[in-house]
């Protein structure tokens, strides 16, 4: 896995294997850029972010718990990307050419 940047947690009032809960990504995760640890319910970065590209990801996040039928309920998570300088100046032409 990659860098963790959040950890979630969800509780059950059940009991036993009733209460134990899982995690996964429902929505927002089309670009592949995060993965959740099922058990652990963090989330972590798997691929590279670009803030020219994306600066904002909204991941639906859903829980279930180990009943039968399984209970579930969801929650939005808001990533914001802060923009860094990772980008070199650059002139607007290879070759300027001036008569003095």
């Amino acid at each position: 896995m990659g860098t963790e940047i959040l950890r979630l947690s969800a509780t059950s009032d059940d009991i036993g294997a009733n209460a134990e809960v899982t995690y996964s990504i429902k929505a927002g995760n089309e670009l592949g850029k995060f993965q959740i640890d099922r058990t652990l319910g963090s989330i972590s970065v798997v691929d590279d972010l670009d803030f020219e590209v994306c600066k904002d990801y909204f991941l639906t996040i859903e829980a279930w718990d180990g009943g039968a039928p399984p209970l579930s309920t969801a929650t939005m998570i808001t990533i914001e990307l802060m923009d860094v300088n990772d980008n070199a100046p650059a002139f607007s032409q290879d070759i300027y050419n001036v008569l003095v």
